[in-house]
Order: C-alpha cells, then structure tokens, then sequence
C-alpha cells in the first residue's frame, strides 16, 4: 500500500501538475475503484499509467479483503473448535 502511494503520488503530481493534496485524494478514489469523476486525467501518458494503476489497486483491495475475510474465519473456526472441545469435556 505504502508503495502504491509512493509511486502514484509523484507520478500525478509530475504528469497532471495537481498539489499534493489532489493527487492523495485522486489516489485514494482510484484505489478503492469507487471514481467520482471530478478529477480526471488530461494527459495521455497519465491514463494510461492509469489503466495498470487501477489494476493493482484492485488486486490490492482484493487482496486485503482476503486477507480480513481469512483472518476472520480463521478465528471463527479457532472459536468453533475449543467450543466443540469444551462440549465433549
């Protein structure tokens, strides 16, 4: 995550002239893929950084959802096992 900041941040700030504060918000919509489509790229070379920086930041939304989601039914089942363990007992 700290990466994706790293790279998309200068990147868009260099390529679209926007101030930093721009640049963090467009960066944070583009990777939750939510778009509200009041900042857009002019540039051509910025959309099409565009284009592989959306794909990752949905690999990294799913990503992180799989991991939230493992953890939790990996507690569940953890949960569920010293539950059934304490019945037999």
């Amino acid at each position: 995550l700290l990466v994706y900041f790293l790279v998309t941040l200068p990147f868009f700030m260099l390529s679209e002239n926007w101030p930093l504060l721009d640049c963090l918000y467009f960066s944070v919509v583009a990777l939750t893929t939510v778009g509200y489509g009041d900042f857009a790229p002019k540039r051509p070379v910025t959309r099409l950084f565009l284009c592989f920086v959306m794909i990752l930041a949905l690999v990294i939304v799913v990503t992180a959802i799989g991991n939230l989601v493992g953890t939790l039914v990996s507690a569940e089942i953890s949960l569920h096992r010293r539950r059934k363990k304490e019945q037999l007992k």
